[in-house]
């Protein structure tokens, strides 16, 4: 489960803290499945539920499974007055869209699911681009953040692609790891989240861009041992 405290932007509608969980149980090809799982998060009390799709290179649009998949989560929560939020990211770290062509196939694979989709109106842009596991590469050869700087690329190419559907859709950015080491030259070369936030910010100075690549930061506040209460 996760606490999510979604604080909107000037023109959206109201703040407000909603409790949900991450689960792709719902995401299922059959409708009778996805309802039942469904059901399960709102008798839990369950507000919101964050979903992932998937992105690999050359995808613009969305189809096959992830269509029906979608539709039948879509659907489900719908009827069950659950709020779906969809994480769209790179299938793997080496995947991750580096050049121009590829962050606006990302952008318009995005927004293919918003437009095809209008009650999804939150999406998470990235899984924590912070670490290699996600977002490669991390460091140049110099140990220049590369990853802020990319991220930040994709961040407002699919910002204006999904504003381009919708005003309303709300553009999460970061779901950043809260661990990171800012070695370059470590086995597993990742960035502290405070280290690539900072990064991520001098990287929008530098575009000389007037207008935002979000509307709300996401940041995964995960305990290092799960036995310590959130306290």
């Amino acid at each position: 489960m996760f606490v999510v405290l979604l604080q909107a932007a000037p023109a959206a509608a109201g703040t407000g803290l909603f409790v949900g969980a991450a689960e792709n149980n719902a995401r299922s090809l059959d409708a009778g499945v996805a309802k039942t799982k469904m059901d399960l998060a709102a008798r839990a009390g369950l507000g919101v539920v964050r979903m992932v799709v998937l992105w690999s290179p050359g995808r613009t649009t969305v189809g096959g499974d992830d269509l029906v998949a979608l539709g039948n989560a879509t659907t489900a929560a719908q009827l069950d007055g659950v709020r779906l939020i969809l994480s769209v990211y790179p299938q793997t770290a080496r995947s991750a869209p580096l050049t121009s062509r590829a962050r606006s196939e990302f952008a318009l694979f995005v927004a293919s699911i918003a437009k095809q989709f209008p009650s999804i109106t939150d999406y998470v842009i990235g899984n924590e681009p912070n670490l290699n596991l996600f977002w490669m590469p991390q460091f140049s050869a110099n140990g220049a953040d590369l990853a802020a700087r990319s991220y930040e690329l994709l961040l407002a190419r699919t910002y204006d692609a999904l504003k381009s559907v919708s005003d309303a859709i709300n553009v999460i950015g970061g779901a950043v790891s809260p661990h990171g080491q800012d070695k370059p030259r470590s086995v597993r070369p990742t960035h502290s989240p405070t280290a690539f936030i900072k990064d991520l910010g001098a990287a929008y100075r530098a575009s000389k861009r007037r207008k935002p690549i979000m509307d709300m930061f996401a940041i995964h506040p995960y305990l290092i041992l799960s036995r310590l209460p959130p306290t």
